[in-house]
C-alpha cells in the first residue's frame, strides 16, 4: 500500500487522506502544540499501531481495534499511519473492509449514509475498526469507502439524538480508498446481497460468509496473490464440493472453512481432495447441522483426509473440529508425523508444527467404535508447540470407554508450550495419563476442562500433584471441572497448587464459599491473575493474594446475597489493575466501596486511576449491578470524574468511543 514517503512529523496535513465529511477534517496543529507521540516518524507510529492490535489476532471482538480507532482520531499526524497499518499487507487483522450495499432508494452517485440500515455497520465499527461501503456508480464500477463515526472539529463524537442505545449514530464520515490499496475484505453472500462484486486484484486476505445454506456454493475467481481465505456458513454436499474451492489459487497459504451443513460424508471427502498442498494453516470445523453425517458415516472422508494431509509439507497449524472420531486420530497423526524426505535422518526425524487442535465426536456409551483406537506411535514422532483436544458429548467415559481414551491421551504428541484438554468427564486415570504422557518440561500453559461433570465424575484435584508439573508452568485453567463442595469435601488436605503458577482460571465450577475457603490458603504465592467467573460463592475470603493484578468475579449473582459491606473489596491489594464485577447484581452500597477502592489504590503520574473496574451494562437480560449513574461514571472515568453522557449507552459503540476525549 502506498503511503506518504516523508517521515517528517511536521509534514503538511494535505498529504494525509482527505475525508469527504468536514466533521472529520484534519485540524492543523503547530509543532509547539503537538504531543510527543505526534512528533514520531511515520514508520514508528505504524509499529505502535500494530502493538495496539496485538490482542486482536484470532479474536476480532477484542477492544484493541477500538483503542486503535481512538489513536487514529486523536490527531491528523496519527491518522495516516494508523489507517496504513489497518489496510496494509501485514495487518494482524484478517478482514477489515466489509461490503455493505447502499439503500435501494439511494442515488447511485451519492449515497445518503444516514438512511442506511446500520445493524451490520454497528458490528463492523465496533469490532473491525473500519467498514467498507461499495457505492455502485453509473459506469458500473464499485467505489470503496472507509466509514468512520462523525466527530466535531475538536474530534469529539457527534451523538445522534434519534439513535437508541442499541443503534449506532447515523452520522458518518467517509474517506475514499483506492481499490489498488485494498488488501483484505469481507463479503456477505446471501439472497439480499449476492456475491457478484469482483475481488480487488491486490487482496491478500478474503473472508466470505454464506448466510443461506441453499445458495450456490461456487465462488468467484480469487487473485493469484491471495494468501489467506476464510469461508463461513458452507453447505457441503457431493454436488457442490468441487465448486467450493474450485477457484482457489494454487499458492494459498492459510485456509479457514466453517461448515454449517454437511449433507453426507461423500461431499466432505470431495472437499478434502480440493485442499491446496501449499497450505501452512488449515482449519476446518462444523458448527451447524450435520445432515446424515454421524459417528458411523465418516469412513469415506477419513480414507481421503490422511493422504491429503501427508502431502502438505508446509503445514504448521492444523485445526479439525467436529469432523473426527476418536479412532480417526491415529491415521491423522500418522499423516502428520511423516518426516521431510530431504531430512538427513528421515527415519528418526521429527515433524515440527506450531499448533494441533482436534475436536472429536463422542458417540454414546452403548455405541462402541467398530474400529478400535490403535496407538501407532506416530504422535511421539510429531513435535508441536500447542496441543488442543476437545471431546464432544455428554456421555460418561467409564468402563471400556475409559481404556479407549486413556490410550488416546497417551498417543498424542507432547506439546512444548501449551496443552488444552476438554473431556466429557474426568477420573484419576485420565489425569494420570495426562501428567505421565503429555507434560513436557518446558510447558507453560495447561488447561483442563469438562462438559458433562457430575458428582460421580468430577475432576480429582488431588491427582494434579504439583510434583508432576514442571517449574516452567505459569498458567493453569480448570473450567467446568467441579461440582459444588466437591473441592472442599473430596480433596486431600495436603494438596496445594504448584508454586510457579501466576495465572489461575477456575471459571464455571459452581464453587461455593466452602470451596474457596479450602483453596485460598493453597493459592500460589506469586499469583497475578485469578478468574472466578460464573461460580456460586457469596463473598471472597480475605486477604487476597498480595501480588494480584487481575481479578474476575463476573457472573456470580450470589454476591448480591451478601448484605452489608463486602470485606473483600476493602481488602483489594494495591497491585490490582483490573476488576470485573459484571452481572453480579451488586447494590449501590457496593458501588461506593468500589469507588473508594479505586481512590485507595491510587493514580498514575498522569492522574488516571490505576484500577479499572468493569461493571457491565445498565440494562440486560442478566442481573445487572444496581449502581447509580454517578457511581457508574466514577467507576468508568479514568480520573474518577464525571463521564460523558454517551457513557450511558454502555453496550454501543458510542460508549466505547465516548470514553476518550481528544
Amino acid at each position: 500500500m502506498s503511503r506518504p514517503t516523508s517521515s517528517d512529523p511536521a509534514c503538511s496535513t494535505s498529504k494525509l487522506p482527505t475525508p469527504a465529511s468536514t466533521s472529520l477534517a484534519p485540524v492543523a496543529v503547530g509543532l509547539a502544540h503537538r504531543a510527543p507521540i505526534e512528533l514520531l516518524p511515520f514508520d514508528l507510529i505504524t509499529l505502535i499501531a500494530k502493538f495496539v492490535l496485538r490482542d486482536n489476532v484470532g479474536d476480532l471482538n477484542d477492544e484493541g481495534s477500538i483503542r486503535l480507532l481512538h489513536l487514529a482520531l486523536a490527531s491528523p499526524a496519527l491518522f495516516a499511519p494508523v489507517i496504513h497499518t489497518v489496510i496494509g499487507d501485514n495487518s494482524p487483522l484478517p478482514a477489515m473492509f466489509e461490503l455493505m450495499n447502499p439503500p435501494a432508494d439511494a442515488d447511485n452517485s451519492l449515497v445518503d449514509l444516514g438512511r442506511m440500515d446500520l445493524t451490520n455497520a454497528w458490528y463492523t465499527c465496533e469490532s473491525r475498526f473500519v467498514a467498507h461501503h461499495a457505492q455502485v456508480l453509473r459506469d458500473g464500477h464499485p467505489k470503496w469507502h472507509l466509514l468512520l463515526l462523525a466527530r466535531t472539529h475538536d474530534r469529539r463524537l457527534i451523538d445522534d439524538p434519534g439513535a437508541g442505545p442499541e443503534r449506532i449514530s447515523g452520522r458518518w464520515s467517509t474517506l475514499p480508498v483506492p481499490e489498488h490499496q485494498l488488501r483484505h475484505v469481507l463479503f456477505y453472500h446471501d439472497r439480499d446481497q449476492p456475491l457478484s462484486a469482483s475481488i480487488p486484484s491486490g487482496c491478500r486476505k478474503v473472508e466470505i460468509w454464506n448466510h443461506h445454506a441453499d445458495q450456490d456454493a461456487s465462488l468467484p475467481r480469487f487473485p493469484e496473490i491471495l494468501d489467506q481465505l476464510t469461508l463461513k456458513g458452507l453447505f457441503i454436499e457431493a454436488a457442490n464440493a468441487f465448486g467450493v474451492l474450485g477457484q482457489v489459487p494454487h499458492g494459498l497459504c492459510k485456509l479457514f472453512l466453517g461448515i454449517r451443513h454437511i449433507e453426507n460424508d461423500m461431499g466432505l471427502a470431495m472437499l478434502y481432495t480440493r485442499l491446496p498442498e501449499t497450505l501452512s494453516t488449515l482449519s476446518v470445523w462444523s458448527d451447524g447441522e450435520s445432515g446424515n453425517l454421524n459417528n458411523e458415516t465418516l469412513d469415506t472422508s477419513m480414507r481421503i483426509l490422511p493422504h491429503v494431509l501427508a502431502r502438505m509439507a508446509r503445514l504448521n497449524d492444523l485445526a479439525l473440529k467436529w469432523i473426527l472420531r476418536p479412532q480417526d486420530v491415529g491415521p491423522v497423526l500418522d499423516a502428520l508425523a511423516k518426516p521431510d524426505a530431504a531430512a538427513s535422518d528421515a527415519v528418526h526425524a521429527k515433524r515440527s508444527m506450531r499448533s494441533l487442535k482436534l475436536g472429536l465426536l463422542s458417540p454414546p456409551n452403548w455405541l462402541m467404535p467398530t474400529v478400535p483406537f490403535l496407538d501407532t506411535g506416530a504422535g511421539k514422532r510429531l513435535q508441536v508447540d500447542e496441543l488442543e483436544l476437545y471431546v464432544e458429548g455428554r456421555s460418561v467415559l467409564a468402563g471400556a470407554w475409559s481404556d479407549q481414551y486413556c490410550s488416546l491421551l497417551s498417543s498424542l504428541p507432547i506439546p512444548t508450550k501449551s496443552l488444552s484438554i476438554v473431556l466429557p468427564s474426568w477420573n484419576a486415570a485420565f489425569v494420570r495419563h495426562v501428567l505421565d504422557a503429555l507434560i513436557a518440561p518446558t510447558l507453560t500453559d495447561l488447561s483442563l476442562g469438562g462438559n458433562a461433570i457430575s458428582d460421580e465424575w468430577t475432576f480429582p484435584l488431588a491427582a494434579l500433584h504439583p510434583n508432576k508439573l514442571p517449574c516452567t508452568l505459569t498458567s493453569l485453567s480448570l473450567s467446568e471441572c467441579f461440582t459444588s463442595r466437591s473441592v472442599a469435601w473430596g480433596t486431600n488436605p495436603n494438596w496445594t497448587f504448584s508454586s510457579s503458577i501466576m495465572h489461575l482460571a477456575l471459571a464455571d465450577n459452581a464453587l461455593t464459599g466452602l470451596d474457596l475457603a479450602f483453596l485460598w490458603p493453597r493459592l500460589p504465592p506469586n499469583l497475578r491473575s485469578l478468574d472466578l467467573m460464573r461460580n456460586a460463592f457469596h463473598a471472597l475470603p480475605t486477604p487476597l493474594p498480595p501480588k494480584l493484578r487481575f481479578l474476575d468475579v463476573s457472573g456470580n449473582e450470589g454476591l448480591n446475597d451478601h448484605f452489608g459491606p463486602h470485606a473483600w473489596i476493602d481488602a483489594l491489594p494495591p497491585t490490582l489493575r483490573y476488576l470485573n464485577v459484571v452481572w453480579c447484581a451488586l447494590n449501590a452500597q457496593v458501588g461506593d466501596q468500589l469507588v473508594a477502592a479505586r481512590r485507595r489504590i491510587g493514580f498514575t503520574r498522569a492522574g488516571c486511576a490505576k484500577l479499572q473496574v468493569e461493571v457491565g451494562p445498565i440494562r440486560s437480560y442478566g442481573r445487572v449491578n444496581a449502581f447509580s449513574p454517578a457511581q457508574r461514571a466514577a467507576l468508568a472515568d479514568s480520573k474518577l470524574g464525571t463521564a460523558p453522557e454517551s457513557f450511558m449507552h454502555e453496550e454501543s459503540v458510542l460508549e466505547a468511543l465516548g470514553k476518550l476525549h481528544f
